[in-house]
């Protein structure tokens, strides 16, 4: 009789750290792992490491392969997190077009690079013409 009681009690605790299974909430959806997720305003821009002056102030939200820009723009996105820097691929609805970024988040804050063309994905932030918009998350009240 001990031997169950102890070969339950351990099958509990195998349960228990195997998690349910069910994905993480966030405000109703799936959270997705890639860092993106929430609102990020512009804070600064770079042309090839030089700083630049932003031409729009903007907000730009991630929630669950989706994007959207507070200038209207909005579209479906992918990461890919196996590559450094990460890969960012967005899609605009409008053009059918699709754009290729690398992306890096500490804490609270967000990179995203591309090529001037759109097309050619960055291999660093170093490389040279990298467009760089640096984000800040916004802290939800």
């Amino acid at each position: 009789m001990l031997r169950i009681v102890w070969l339950l009690a351990g099958v509990l605790l195998v349960v228990l750290s195997l998690g349910s299974g069910a994905p993480k909430g966030y405000d109703g959806t799936v959270a997705w792992k890639d860092g993106l997720q929430g609102t990020w305003h512009t804070v600064a821009g770079e042309i090839g490491g030089e700083r630049v002056l932003l031409v729009a102030d903007a907000d730009q939200t991630f929630r669950a392969g989706k994007w959207y820009v507070s200038s209207n723009s909005e579209g479906t996105y992918t990461t890919d997190e196996s590559y450094r820097p990460a890969y960012l691929d967005k899609r605009f609805p409008a053009t059918g077009e699709l754009r290729k970024y690398i992306y890096r988040v500490d804490g609270d804050t967000l990179w995203i690079g591309c090529m001037p063309d759109g097309c050619n994905r960055p291999t660093s932030f170093d490389d040279k013409g990298i467009c760089v918009v640096i984000w800040k998350r916004v802290k939800q009240d």
